[in-house]
């Protein structure tokens, strides 16, 4: 069972339930003068379930290790290390470093750049690799939501290279919506098209989707990956070829079945991007409700992407505008405002908001306008 993602971090709004601090424990450190190490002063708290298992069990001790294989734990008591599958972890309670909790600080305070410093200051001095991954995850959601793809690139890359079986599978940045891609972010694309690596294969050619020039070795980069590719990057890879498909409304009602089908075999935290091209599908289709119940899944299961959740709460707005549920689509506009400040989408929402308005509040010195009759 992957680890939930809280809201209000980069991944999806909230401090990371898995990094929550212990007060005390941090302030003796610092006392001792270990800041750079703060596990070493404090214990760590895992909650396992096991499978088929409705109950849950706490044990103590110090994280050694946490990938996608699993949690490797030396017990407070001492002896032998002991090793939980990845599945099992329902919830870790750790100790994290001052500039870490700056970093998510000054994510909620919408300072992206000031959040990337203190990030890239705890990755300098986090000296556990299962907490520089966690760093680097964090690094990847602001690169995206600034548009830099190059450096998300990067950073997911190094995430890869320390963990193939990463449990962050989830922030790898691919392309979901049609979106300018900046020429130092084509460039880093191109390199890792031709590269062995399968991870910057499958970003390189999601990158490089709709270029002029490299549009078909992209394709068929990700024709290969679809068929030959690992078992975790196959099923993005596959959803990644019906771009075309779902952006130019080519696909028949039948074929969404299928899709649905696809998307409900995927794991959760994976559903974000294939769910935003089902619902472009419907909706270029005019199956307008279709679209507005995936659209509206997004911000829960693609919070981790902050401008595609934010798009797809914008969409899922106009989508239900269009079926006559107005009330609803100002509700969806005005939470595109607030929770998404700063983005096109919210932009384009304050616009849907002023032309309603201005639609239906009429001028001071103008007669209220007669309610038209119901078409019969």
């Amino acid at each position: 069972m992957p680890i939930k993602t809280p809201r209000n971090s980069p991944a999806s709004g909230s401090l990371p339930v898995w990094w929550r601090g212990f007060a005390i424990p941090t302030l003796l450190c610092v006392l001792a003068g270990n800041v750079a190490a703060p596990t070493a002063c404090a214990e760590d708290n895992v909650v396992l379930r096991k499978p088929g298992s409705i109950g849950r069990v706490t044990v103590t001790g110090q994280i050694v290790e946490f990938s996608g294989k699993g949690l490797d734990l030396k017990p407070t008591g001492g002896g032998a290390f002991l090793h939980y599958p990845a599945d099992e972890v329902i919830d870790i309670e750790t100790d994290r470093l001052p500039s870490h909790e700056r970093g998510l600080k000054l994510w909620q305070e919408e300072d992206v750049d000031g959040a990337v410093e203190q990030f890239e200051l705890a990755l300098r001095q986090e000296p556990r690799a299962w907490g520089r991954r966690e760093i680097l995850a964090e690094l990847v959601r602001c690169a995206v939501r600034r548009s830099d793809y190059a450096s998300a690139g990067a950073r997911f890359l190094a995430l890869y290279k320390s963990d193939p079986e990463t449990r962050h599978l989830r922030v790898i940045p691919l392309i979901w919506i049609n979106e300018s891609i900046s020429e130092t972010a084509l460039t880093s694309a191109r390199g890792w098209l031709n590269g062995a690596n399968d991870a910057a294969r499958l970003i390189g050619a999601s990158l490089l989707f709709q270029d002029r020039e490299f549009d078909r070795s992209a394709q068929s980069t990700l024709r290969d990956l679809a068929k030959n590719g690992p078992d975790t990057l196959r099923p993005l890879a596959q959803w990644q070829l019906r771009r075309e498909e779902a952006l130019s409304g080519r696909v028949v009602p039948g074929e969404l079945v299928y899709w649905e089908h696809s998307i409900n075999s995927l794991p959760a935290d994976l559903q974000g991007g294939p769910s935003y091209l089902l619902a472009e599908a419907a909706s270029r289709r005019h199956d307008h409700e279709l679209a507005a119940a995936y659209w509206t899944r997004l911000p829960v299961l693609c919070d981790y992407d902050y401008r595609l959740a934010a798009r797809a709460t914008f969409e899922a707005g106009r989508a239900l505008a269009k079926i006559g549920q107005s009330h609803e689509a100002e509700t969806l506009f005005r939470e595109t405002v607030e929770r998404f400040p700063g983005t096109s989408s919210a932009r384009e929402a304050e616009d849907q908001i002023r032309a309603r308005r201005t639609k239906e509040v009429p001028p001071a010195d103008s007669p209220t306008p007669r309610r038209p009759s119901r078409a019969k």
